[in-house]
């Protein structure tokens, strides 16, 4: 049996297997299925929160998924880095393609330079998440990660009580343990075993970057700006929240976004600068801003 785990000789990590196509990178092997435990505390239901109904103890099975990405839309695996930001400087970047690309089971379908995520399915109920794990230097981020986003829940889920039917929503992860991982010959993948992992619920449409300092969005997204002045303002300009990534789900009345990996960028000069360079100096403020200065 190869070292990866593929009994038809994946040899190392940068080797592809030609038996069973899966193919092997920097960090962990391919697998076709993992079976987890779910280690974290539940993330309570609420306007800012996309949960993934998962108790703390639940042991599930998932299968990775063939990804296709679709048309107008491939991963770039350059990787932006953002200044002030530590350990969580970078960001693999998505941009627009007109070819249709293809990722292949157990790969990831987005790699960064801290984590990959995988599309994944519960084997029993057949439902869609996003798996992310952290490359080896970097295990206990999850927990960072977890941290940021419930600090970026809670802010939205106060955001939204004011916005009267719009809504900023994100990914509310959960933190699993890998308990065995078998590959596309019923192998077990050995460089999984053990590992703390965030599980999210996959979110469906185009992925887009809305408030990003290597980007500036073609199109106006207001309500994520407007999110982005609040946390500003709600934490008396000591912090932001930026990194606003995801897809937009707005409909004809209200808009809507859901969102995952936020930052929390916690150098008041920073966050003083973000927001000069990523708001006022570029679209400033909205109709949003408007409502919450009126209300907060």
């Amino acid at each position: 049996m190869g070292a990866a785990g593929c009994n038809a000789g994946c040899k190392g990590p940068t080797q592809k297997c030609n038996v069973c196509s899966l193919g092997a990178f920097v960090g962990l092997f391919p697998a076709k299925e993992v079976e987890v435990e779910v280690i974290s505390e539940e993330i309570l239901e609420s306007s800012g929160a996309l949960c993934t109904g998962l108790q703390k103890g639940r042991k599930l099975t998932f299968v990775f998924e063939d990804v296709l990405l679709g048309r107008d839309r491939e991963v770039s695996l350059r990787q932006t880095e953002k200044p002030g930001a530590g350990k969580h400087s970078e960001r693999t970047a998505m941009s627009t393609s007109e070819k249709s690309t293809a990722v292949s089971v157990g790969e990831p379908m987005a790699e960064g330079a801290f984590k990959y995520a995988y599309a994944v399915r519960d084997k029993k109920t057949r439902e869609r998440y996003v798996l992310k794990a952290t490359k080896k230097s970097l295990l206990d981020s999850v927990w960072d990660d977890l941290e940021q986003s419930i600090k970026a829940i809670e802010h939205a889920t106060t955001f939204n009580d004011m916005m009267f039917g719009s809504k900023i929503r994100f990914c509310a992860p959960s933190v699993v343990s890998v308990m065995n991982a078998k590959d596309a010959h019923g192998e077990t993948v050995v460089t999984w075993l053990g590992m703390e992992v965030l599980l999210e619920p996959m979110l469906e449409g185009i992925y887009t970057k809305f408030v990003y300092s290597q980007e500036i969005p073609k199109f106006r997204h207001d309500l994520p700006q407007a999110y982005f002045h609040y946390t500003f303002n709600k934490s008396n300009k000591q912090q932001i929240i930026w990194d606003l990534q995801g897809v937009d789900k707005s409909g004809m009345i209200f808009s809507e976004y859901h969102l995952t990996d936020p930052l929390v960028l916690t150098d008041a000069e920073e966050a003083a600068l973000f927001f000069k360079a990523l708001h006022t100096d570029h679209w400033g403020c909205n109709h949003y801003c408007s409502e919450l200065d009126r209300l907060y």
